[in-house]
């Protein structure tokens, strides 16, 4: 997996990585 670190909600893609939503 990927994951990605940062300020935001933590959500994950259709490939089960981790994305961040920035604001």
């Amino acid at each position: 997996m990927s994951f990605a670190f940062g300020i935001g909600i933590g959500t994950q893609n259709k490939q089960g990585e981790w994305l961040e939503v920035f604001y």
